[in-house]
């Protein structure tokens, strides 16, 4: 078994199972060439990050308008050093996020089996990749977790109880700001939604959906009905209908700069310019025996239903 360490530091963290080979990284970007240097050099920065291979998916421009900025930011890809590798794929036609991620992902895992996954304005603590490798090697083989999360919900911590004991939880809702997946989750999803009507149909079924957060249900519908080109919402309705789980953290491993207006999911949010990477490279060992905590499942909800509220009133506020 090979074990992850810190030599960086005097005082090692605790070790970590790891694969003998690391999970690939999957970046999918598009326009923004100088949110993708940010999430390039901090990834660069993690730990271990050279024994990593690197795959970016760069999807085609929309409109003339976006040609420029596609170009740009597939340069800096391809310039990008201090990995294994670097595979930059260019996509000849624009896909849009869900069909760029659905495929992408796809592709790494029919060649890797299992990946770590990111977009272009996410930057990263220098233990992220550590702690992504070490939790997709502990849970590999247990069907219960259908991904591993590098961030953590904003303010969610201070709703855990005191003697809860563990630095991870297991959530119904997937978090896509970093994350892994292994191959036999990933084919269980029905990206098609074949039971939507009866989903649409069935309150009780979207009550118990929501047990995730309240705005899950009206965001697949929207998707299914409006084709909103979201995936994470059917990724974790895959989740729901496996009675399946997400690990996420306590402390966040991952910032997104995103909420700056430059996104197409992430609206302009000045609440969320005060995110932070908390978690490092040392971190505990994770519990083989964890289980869901009722709890927390309601601390998430509670997160979730105040987060709207906030979000709500900062689209009245507008970035400086």
């Amino acid at each position: 078994m090979a074990y992850v360490q810190d030599m960086s530091s005097d005082t090692s963290p605790p070790p970590q199972p790891a694969p003998a080979t690391p999970a690939p990284i999957l970046l999918f970007v598009y326009r923004r060439p100088r949110h993708t240097r940010k999430t390039l050099e901090a990834l660069r920065r993690n730990h271990g990050a050279a024994r990593h291979d690197l795959m970016v998916f760069s999807d085609a421009p929309a409109g003339e308008k976006d040609a420029a900025d596609v170009t740009a930011t597939r340069a800096v890809c391809r310039n990008i050093r201090g990995f294994r590798s670097v595979r930059v794929i260019g996509r000849d036609r624009h896909l849009g996020l869900a069909e760029s991620v659905i495929s992408g992902v796809t592709q790494g895992l029919e060649e890797f089996g299992r990946a770590i996954v990111l977009e272009d304005d996410l930057v990263t603590g220098s233990g992220f990749l550590a702690w992504m490798n070490a939790a997709l090697e502990t849970y590999r083989d247990d069907p219960r977790i259908f991904s591993v999360c590098g961030c953590a919900l904003p303010g969610f911590r201070r709703l855990v109880p005191q003697d809860y004991p563990h630095e991870v939880w297991l959530s119904r809702r997937h978090l896509s700001h970093g994350w892994g997946t292994w191959k036999p989750a990933w084919d269980a999803v029905e990206w098609e939604i074949p039971d939507f009507e009866r989903f649409r149909n069935d309150p009780a079924e979207q009550s118990r959906f929501d047990l995730g957060g309240a705005d899950l249900s009206e965001a697949l519908i929207r998707q299914q009905t409006l084709k909103q080109d979201l995936w994470a919402v059917r990724f974790t309705y895959a989740h729901f209908k496996h009675n399946a789980w997400s690990l996420i953290p306590m402390k966040s491993h991952v910032k997104n700069i995103g909420y700056d207006g430059t996104g197409r999911n992430c609206l302009p949010n000045p609440l969320r310019w005060f995110d932070r990477v908390e978690a490092d490279s040392h971190f505990p060992p994770f519990p083989m025996d964890i289980q869901p905590d009722e709890r927390l499942l309601d601390a998430c909800r509670k997160v979730i239903r105040s987060r709207k509220r906030l979000e709500d009133l900062a689209r009245f506020i507008r970035p400086a």
